[in-house]
């Protein structure tokens, strides 16, 4: 299978957009918790750069982040970048923006653990 119908196979599985609204997972005002963070960075993987851009970075800090920390790999930049945000953003680092973010991005199987561990 190509990647093109990969990824086509993936949006194809996605629950529509109302079945987490209507959960209000969107709108869960629950703050981000270094459970929350943990789950991330050990899942997020290449996403961080665009889960980063979703967030509120701007390309600059992004990249500035790749830079510092290439040698300490992947999940070490996913972590810096994680840990920035949360304490750039520690009231507005919610739930609900989260998964907005990992919807947007196709992450469905990572949303559904925020999910299960917010308890929504």
């Amino acid at each position: 299978m190509s990647a093109e119908k990969s990824s086509e196979a993936r949006r194809m599985e996605r629950p529509d957009y109302s079945y987490y609204e209507d959960r209000g997972v969107f709108d869960c005002p629950t703050l981000v918790g270094e459970q929350h963070l943990k789950l991330l960075r050990d899942n997020l993987g290449k996403d961080w750069i665009d889960f980063a851009s979703n967030v509120g970075f701007r390309e600059a800090e992004i990249d500035e982040i790749d830079h510092d920390y290439n040698r300490d790999g992947l999940k070490e930049k996913v972590y810096q970048m994680l840990r920035q945000w949360h304490m750039k953003d520690s009231k507005s680092a919610t739930v609900g923006k989260v998964a907005r973010v990992l919807y947007a991005l196709g992450k469905i199987d990572l949303l559904n653990e925020i999910i299960a561990l917010s308890g929504i």
